[in-house]
Formats: structure tokens, sequence, C-alpha cells
């Protein structure tokens, strides 16, 4: 659904371009900066992992660019993605060495260390949902299948203020109005 004021399509090659108006995706102030985000279609995040990993099954449809940001709202993504990206692996890791160490030891001592190590691996594991959802303040975009007789794919950004879609609808007005 298109017509959500949080919502606005745009071409991929605009998004590769990085052809946005200068105004904030998260906030609407005047943008300071960009950041990179990258977008994929509805199931091809699970491709893309298996790409990374060296399994190539199917074609992912990713896409890449930048979209203008204020400073602040940059920093906000930097954290919340940071977050994001490190408590699965430090929960992993932690939830690991504890368990190594509790099947390697019958030393009292050790096996205390190997405990605090398996409840703090899951607290950070439990903490992985909290900072999923912290994850929903940020910019989302799905990439959709490319219209019939369309120039390329075609992205809906999710999440971003309504003034950067009105901007953004207004420069896409105002590029179909111009003479070939």
């Amino acid at each position: 659904m298109v017509n959500r004021p949080d919502r606005v399509q745009i071409w991929a090659a605009q998004l590769a371009a990085n052809d946005f108006p200068p105004v904030c995706a998260m906030t609407g102030r005047t943008a300071e900066t960009w950041h990179t985000f990258v977008f994929a279609g509805p199931l091809d995040w699970f491709a893309a992992t298996l790409v990374i990993v060296g399994i190539r099954l199917l074609k992912p449809r990713v896409v890449r660019g930048q979209l203008p940001l204020t400073n602040a709202s940059r920093q906000t993504i930097t954290l919340v993605e940071t977050i994001a990206r490190s408590l699965p692996i430090l929960a992993i890791l932690l939830l690991a060495c504890g368990i190594a160490i509790a099947r390697s030891t019958s030393d009292a001592d050790l096996s205390a260390i190997a405990r605090t190590l398996i409840i703090l691996g899951v607290v950070a594991a439990l903490l992985c949902v909290p900072a999923l959802l912290l994850s929903w303040v940020v910019p989302h975009g799905t990439v959709l299948d490319s219209p019939p007789g369309g120039l390329g794919r075609l992205i809906e950004l999710r999440r971003v203020h309504p003034s950067f879609v009105a901007a953004v609808k207004d420069v896409q007005v105002a590029r179909e109005a111009r003479p070939a």
C-alpha cells in the first residue's frame, strides 16, 4: 500500500545515483550527510545470506544505495545497526565459550565462570528481540519486481518521514512534466 504517508516508490537507478532532494529520510529536516542502505525483496535476505556463505541457489534482488540524513539520524542508525548485528554474535560466543569451559573442566571456579558465561549468553540472546524491535525506527525498503515496460526495478521505501516522501514525489512529478 503506497498511499501511506511513510512510504514512497523509487527506481533502483534513482537510489544508485543518490538522486534525492536534501531532506532527511528520518526527520524531514535538511539533510547533512548520506548513509548506505541495503534493500532486498521479500524473501531475498535468506538468499543473500546463502550467497555470502557461498551457496548460490537463487539470485537475490538486493539493491544498495544512499539516502539523505541528518548527522543525528545517521548516528542513530549506526548505533541501531551495530547493536542489532553485534548482539547475536555476542550471544553465540558467550554460549559457546561457556559450554566449552563447562564440558572441559570439573574445577569449581571454572564451572562458575562457565555458568556465568552461559547466563550472559542467554541474556544477550534475549536482548536480540528488543534490538530487532529497535531496528524498526530506521528506514526499510523492499525491492519489487519490474513493472511491465518499466525502466528497472522499483523499491518501496518504508518508515521514511512524510516530508521526505513529499519531496521525493515533487521531484518525480517535476521530472515527468519535463519535455523529453
